[in-house]
């Protein structure tokens, strides 16, 4: 987020909730008259009947039952771990939300565990892990039995096949895993602890200090540097991310510790060659299939790869995307369900986890999404709308339709734009929800400093009120953000020559007529303002603005 001028306003909600209504209503009515000019029909009845319904609904709150593909998805430090039951399908832990769901095969979602409302607590033990309350449940792993472990704040807890929840210890981690003999292994920070099916516990893995060292020797006597991921296969081997040394370690079922996959050097390279020659960045969540192949969440990378059983890594989906971007972090994205899923793009990847048919799923965090591999090799989402849970009590503020029957909602402190399609579907469309600046990239991967009044033209472009940057943004039909206005600067200047040059001061309402000329409100410099042919800057200063709205923002 860039710095604010000591002399700028601050910008905040509150002084966008506080407009005179003299001043909305003159905006409105512009807005109105122009939009009718373009679409060529009434948009105050709708119906042809001057009846008021419902056209879309913004649910507040989760609803058991609902396909998991609608759901409004929280995944950050979400777990996920395969279900072995008739029903099929997986767990999924929210700890933002403080629930852990189940998600059927047959695509449908209910809570497994925790409250739907995102209550936290800790209660519950011998009852309905479904009355139970939790507080951010982060490690899921499921047994041959049918059980189900979760850390949480609370402990480590259990739910059996029937249903009911217990809590084992009063300790939580990062990640869990358990072995054939029904032993359970936690993760906690720098080192992995072993509970026997008795309960009893003992350190398999690391010496309580953080670095790198003991590989080749044995495994308690090594270091490790902040443990997100652990995974066991059929044979007894444990398998350690080792996050913030870039590696993957393995402990035999002797104890003996050696790198996997990684050299220590933070990147993305050596597919097609020994995993423990390949770089690695910021790895997490582990996973092993049936044949003994180990799977990673490339964090970073926004990537899965793969070691198989002679040691060869190769990427399985994602990958780095795109040019740099700040902080020395790489771009990912989202593309490719239905395709290979060699050829898609993920978004920070936390999780993944195979089932015994041979599917993949992977915790694409940053797309809000559930997505699975399945054994042709193609790529599918199977949970989460790519919205994420900041539509869970969203409130739609502003809106612009297209010639097209398309609704496009955004509200000032969500930075993302939803579409909703003349089917009904409720997709994202731009901003990724954080605050910042990014230009010239897709839709999905921009950032804004308030998403605040949109417009349409009759190409189908969308014109979006970036407030806090200071910016006029165009999401053009190939879906790339650009900025057409304001140079980010806070202030007034640049009438007469290019419009991407020119200072505005909180820019807001805008409308686009017939001709393609776009208006918009600079609020703090109390003018409308319009851009002729999407390039030069003019102003329209009214006495009448200035007097009704001094201090407020259209």
């Amino acid at each position: 987020m860039r710095a604010v001028s000591a002399h700028r306003p601050r910008f905040n909600v509150e002084c966008l909730q506080s407009m005179k209504l003299r001043c909305t209503l003159l905006i409105v009515c512009f807005w109105l008259a122009i939009n009718v000019e373009v679409s060529g029909q009434s948009t105050l009845a709708p119906n042809g009947a001057g009846v008021i319904s419902t056209y879309a609904r913004f649910v507040p709150l989760f609803q058991n039952g609902m396909l998991a593909t609608a759901a409004a998805l929280d995944l950050s430090g979400a777990a996920i771990a395969p279900a072995v039951d008739a029903n099929g399908g997986f767990y999924l832990s929210s700890p933002d939300l403080n629930c852990v769901y189940r998600i059927q095969a047959d695509g449908h979602m209910n809570v497994a565990a925790g409250s739907a409302a995102g209550t936290s607590g800790n209660s519950g033990d011998g009852g309905p892990a479904t009355a139970a309350l939790l507080t951010s449940p982060n490690a899921l792993t499921t047994d041959a039995q049918g059980n189900v472990f979760i850390s949480a704040e609370g402990g480590l807890h259990k739910i059996n096949p029937a249903g009911t929840i217990s809590t084992l210890v009063k300790l939580s981690g990062r990640a869990l895993a358990v072995d054939a003999a029904g032993n359970l292994y936690l993760a906690a920070n720098t080192q992995v602890l072993k509970y026997s099916a008795a309960g009893r516990p003992s350190v398999v893995a690391g010496n309580g200090a953080s670095g790198f060292s003991g590989d080749g020797g044995p495994a308690t006597s090594a270091s490790f540097s902040l443990i997100e991921g652990i995974a066991i296969d059929s044979t007894g081997n444990l398998f350690i991310s080792d996050t913030d040394n870039h590696r993957v370690r393995k402990v035999s079922p002797g104890g003996l510790v050696t790198t996997l996959a990684g050299t220590g050097v933070d990147g993305f390279a050596g597919d097609g060659g020994p995993a423990n020659q390949a770089k690695l960045s910021q790895p997490r969540g582990l996973g092993v299939d049936s044949a003994g192949n180990v799977y990673i969440a490339d964090f970073e990378d926004h990537a899965v790869r793969k070691v198989d059983t002679n040691g060869v890594i190769t990427t399985v989906a994602g990958g780095p995307t795109g040019d740099p971007l700040l902080f020395g972090g790489t771009a990912g994205g989202f593309s490719g369900d239905g395709g290979p899923a060699a050829l898609a793009q993920l978004r920070y990847p936390t999780a993944v986890a195979a089932d015994s048919a041979g599917n993949l799923y992977i915790v694409d965090s940053g797309n809000f999404r559930v997505r699975e591999v399945t054994p042709d090799g193609l790529i599918h989402t199977v949970a989460g709308d790519g919205i994420g849970a900041g539509m869970q009590g969203f409130t739609p503020t502003y809106l612009a339709g297209d010639r097209s029957g398309n609704l496009y909602v955004t509200g000032i402190s969500s930075n993302v734009v939803y579409k909703i399609g003349t089917d009904g579907q409720r997709t994202a469309f731009a901003g990724n929800g954080t605050y910042g600046f990014a230009d010239g990239v897709p839709a999905l991967e921009a950032a804004f400093e308030g998403t605040k009044n949109l417009a349409t033209d009759s190409n189908g472009n969308l014109y979006i009120s970036d407030i806090g940057n200071d910016r006029i943004r165009k999401v053009n039909t190939a879906g790339i953000v650009t900025t057409i206005a304001g140079n980010g600067t806070f202030g007034f200047s640049g009438d007469g020559g290019p419009a991407t040059a020119a200072s505005l001061m909180f820019p807001g309402a805008i409308a686009v007529d017939g001709a393609g000329t776009l208006y918009f409100s600079d609020s703090e410099n109390f003018r409308i303002r319009k851009i002729v042919d999407q390039r030069f800057c003019i102003s329209v200063p009214t006495a009448e603005f200035q007097r009704a709205s001094r201090g407020r923002h259209l």
